[in-house]
């Protein structure tokens, strides 16, 4: 069917991670959680081949698919024209891969895994080489593109989720890897930051505020050895519960029938269950790559959406090494 389409996306996948097709490898089809298996099944994109350094994740990764390989981009771009470069390599290797790429090659599109680079300057000289060969960036912070991140921003935009809010965010693994996930989807809610706060920090934890214009959202790092990102956002008529980043997202509306005290209001027991997408979390995040592409509304984290994040972070880094 994918022949029929007039505009297939080639699609290049440079790194042979998790990320890029072992998250899901072993799981059912319904899980859609890698670069490969959300290009795979989406009929607007055609994977034409991978690359990888490591001889022995090319020979893991073809014992298994069959598609073209290439131990380095030269090669690559030598035999292969892709619309679309995803780059899935370590961070601290991003920028050296963007560099090679547009020596190389110019690609119209090109997918940075998140944090786009191991530090904001680096970050910067990705953002600059891509605007520079005029090629549109995507960062894959996939839930911006989430069905559940619609439906909540859908409502704060209608009203139907009031403000002012707050929001009490727990996070874990590290503020690169994971809070910065929620910084990015908390401005793609609330707007530009207009203040950030530290609360505390240890070696390798923060605690911070950011202050937006409608909300006062906290980040509380989580010392566990288990998987916990979730937050609470109280608006003036309800309560949201957003769980396990995102698998299970609740709004507690205020109970009109039932008052505790004759002054008081009382949130309901009965929750509005919100629509997930978490287990194909990077489909959604390539269909909204299809939406740009086709020129619809789309909801996906470009350069200046992930600019304002690295900002955030490079100020916390800033200041808490000015603390300690």
């Amino acid at each position: 069917m994918k022949n029929f389409l007039k505009k297939t996306v080639n699609v290049l996948i440079i790194g042979l991670g998790n990320i890029a097709y072992k998250y899901d490898f072993d799981l059912e089809n319904k899980y859609v959680l890698t670069h490969l298996r959300a290009f795979r099944q989406h009929l607007g994109f055609e994977i034409i081949g991978v690359v990888d350094t490591d001889k022995k994740a090319i020979e893991e990764f073809s014992s298994r698919f069959n598609y073209k390989t290439f131990l380095n981009l030269g090669d690559a771009f030598g035999v292969l024209k892709p619309d679309l470069v995803v780059v899935s390599s370590p961070p601290n290797t991003h920028l050296k891969v963007v560099n090679e790429i547009f020596n190389l090659y110019k690609p119209k599109y090109l997918v940075c895994e998140k944090p786009l680079a191991h530090d904001y300057k680096n970050s910067k000289k990705i953002i600059h080489l891509c605007k520079k060969n005029n090629c549109h960036l995507f960062i894959n912070y996939q839930r911006n593109s989430s069905i559940t991140t619609n439906i909540i921003k859908g409502k704060i935009s209608n009203n139907d989720f009031k403000p002012p809010y707050k929001v009490v965010m727990w996070y874990s693994k590290g503020l690169v890897n994971t809070a910065s996930h929620f910084i990015t989807l908390f401005n793609l809610f609330f707007g530009k930051v207009q203040n950030i706060k530290i609360i505390n920090s240890k070696i390798s934890e923060f605690y911070f505020k950011l202050d937006y214009k409608d909300c006062e959202a906290f980040f509380i790092p989580v010392s566990s050895d288990f998987f916990y990102n979730s937050f609470e956002m109280v608006c003036k008529n309800g309560k949201l519960v957003y769980e396990n980043g995102g698998q299970f997202s609740r709004w507690y509306p205020i109970d009109k029938m039932n008052n505790s005290y004759s002054k008081y209001k009382i949130l309901s027991h009965q929750a509005e269950k919100l629509e997930s997408d978490f287990f194909s979390s990077q489909l959604s995040f390539v269909n909204n790559i299809w939406k740009f592409i086709q020129g619809e509304k789309y909801s996906v984290c470009m350069s200046e959406n992930v600019l304002d994040t690295l900002e955030i972070i490079n100020y916390l880094n800033f200041k808490v090494n000015e603390i300690r």
